[in-house]
């Protein structure tokens, strides 16, 4: 079975710490970039992770739209402001999770696909 892989998008103490864990559990491939702003498609498309981790922002919303439609098979997560909660975004639906459940929602993801 193939490592799960995430892209962490953005240059906070908080996204480290959560990247920090995730590459300790030693279940999950972790990569950065340190651009706050989600990559383009063909970056996504090259790198083709699991899932995208980033911190939401008023604009994520319509940003993630239009990457759901161009790259249906990864799963964008919104880690929420309050850094308790995440919006988790798929091609069918988006829900509101604790970010406690954030490597449960990641291996979860890898095995849909």
């Amino acid at each position: 079975m193939a490592r799960t892989e995430v892209l962490f998008c953005g240059n906070s103490l908080y996204l480290d710490s959560l990247a920090a864990g995730l590459r300790m559990s030693g279940k999950i491939r972790v990569f950065r970039s340190e651009s706050s702003i989600l990559p383009v498609v063909e970056e996504l498309k090259m790198l083709h992770p699991d899932g995208v981790i980033f911190e939401m922002e008023q604009q994520s919303q319509f940003l993630v739209d239009d990457f759901i439609t161009l790259l249906p098979l990864i799963r964008f997560i919104g880690i929420h402001p309050d850094g308790e909660n995440m919006t988790v975004f798929s091609r069918h639906d988006k829900h509101l999770v604790p970010v406690a459940k954030l490597e449960k929602v990641i291996l979860e993801t890898a095995m849909e696909e």
